[in-house]
């Protein structure tokens, strides 16, 4: 498979991904794709080359994929604390961005990761508790042991 047509195909399974996702789980893909693009800042850096682009994309998801969705009317206190947390986090990149120093987004990337995780557990705690009821519903058949899937 050609590189155009390998980047069309991920780009298609990104969108579906994103199509089909609960909330829970587009949390998770928007830390996921921080750490991608921190990462890829850090390796660009590492070989020479701009981190520019990797930067702006990881600043543009914290700000709109993480802290623009807190509602503070109903977390008060843990949404504030997120809001703190991203606003640290941001600048942090930043700093990391004008001194050339990718330590500092391997910094945020090991304080945001225990949030990722506990993203990543409620969103599988979810989706075990949803084939839970579907089985329980079904009166116990289809359930699948082997695989561990509730269809077959």
């Amino acid at each position: 498979m050609n590189l155009r047509a390998h980047e069309a195909y991920a780009t298609t399974q990104m969108q579906t991904s994103v199509a089909s996702a609960s909330p829970i789980d587009l949390v998770v893909m928007v830390y996921d794709r921080i750490f991608e693009h921190l990462k890829s800042a850090e390796s660009a850096l590492q070989a020479g080359r701009s981190a520019d682009e990797f930067i702006a994309k990881a600043l543009e998801l914290i700000s709109v994929g993480l802290q623009s969705c807190l509602i503070r009317e109903q977390g008060c206190e843990i949404a504030d604390n997120l809001s703190a947390l991203y606003d640290w986090a941001n600048r942090k990149i930043l700093i990391g961005k004008l001194k050339k120093d990718p330590t500092v987004w391997i910094e945020v990337r090991q304080v945001l990761y225990p949030l990722a995780e506990a993203w990543r557990t409620l969103a599988e705690e979810r989706r075990e508790s949803a084939v839970t009821q579907i089985v329980a519903a079904q009166g116990g058949r289809n359930l699948h042991t082997s695989t561990g899937s509730a269809f077959k």
